[in-house]
């Protein structure tokens, strides 16, 4: 009887977050504090060599939408002065 209660209890409370957990849409935002850095690339949760997005320096914003709001998603972000080698990443972190 005991059993049946916790499994029922745990039911009513997991079903809802399931069923209402809907995609979230995140904003990074970043400043240029270096007016010389170039370019800038970055990638959501990885940094996959292949998967980097490059864009300008006048670029300082990415908005993903579809992201699973029950998870963290981490934004990687490096710098560049030439377009070829980049900083180490700067991280961001959207938690659920």
């Amino acid at each position: 009887m005991k059993r049946k209660f916790i499994t029922v209890l745990a039911v009513l409370i997991l079903l809802p977050a399931f069923l209402f957990a809907v995609p979230v849409v995140v904003t990074w935002e970043w400043l240029l504090e270096d007016p010389l850095v170039t370019t800038f690339r970055y990638q959501v949760d990885g940094e996959e060599e292949d998967n980097w997005t490059v864009v300008d320096s006048s670029v300082t914003s990415y908005t993903e939408r579809g992201l699973d709001g029950t998870v963290d998603h981490t934004l990687y972000l490096q710098q560049s002065y030439d377009g070829v080698h980049f900083s180490e990443s700067a991280i961001s972190v959207a938690e659920a």
